[in-house]
């Protein structure tokens, strides 16, 4: 049993493991093992919209909802129902008061069930949290795509895209 953390992306806590693989006499060859991830992943990303006035420039960047601490069994990937986590800050991964292009990420604990929110702050103004319906659960191996978008003086969720990573 492994411990895994809803937290701010890093390659060196980005857990993959390799479910047991059976070996034998008559089977002592093992050609490649499979890695998975331990994590689902989730990225906020950022565009303007057209009629926003304003610099795009963010103070404040946060996750909510996640679950915070749970563990996980490596033989089979089973990840055992862990503690809520409270807002995961991502103001620290901000470039020059910016979202980079690549958008910021997440690791996220998987669970079935998921009731994301992101808050943030874009010149001097505070808006969320704001509901990301579209994620109903976070699996393992997946990133969560979330784009922003100002429009006038509002900020919506434009799009959840989920992919393989």
């Amino acid at each position: 049993m492994f411990t895994i953390n809803s937290e701010v992306y890093s390659a060196a806590n980005d857990l993959v493991y390799a479910k047991n693989i059976s070996v034998n006499k008559t089977n002592s060859t093992i050609s490649t093992l499979q890695l998975e991830h331990a994590h689902a992943m989730l990225t906020v990303k950022y565009t303007a919209g057209s009629t926003y006035p304003g610099q795009s420039s963010f103070s404040a960047l946060s996750v909510n909802g996640l679950t915070g601490t749970s563990t996980i069994d490596i033989t089979d990937g089973s990840v055992t129902a862990g503690s809520a986590a409270g807002a995961i800050d991502l103001s620290g991964s901000l470039q020059s008061a910016a979202i980079p292009a690549a958008g910021i990420s997440t690791l996220a604990v998987p669970e079935a069930s998921s009731s994301v929110t992101i808050s943030c702050t874009i010149d001097g103004k505070s808006y969320g949290p704001l509901n990301v319906t579209d994620i109903t659960e976070l699996v393992q191996g997946k990133n969560y795509v979330v784009t922003l978008t100002t429009s006038g003086q509002a900020l919506v969720i434009e799009n959840v895209e989920v992919a393989d990573w």
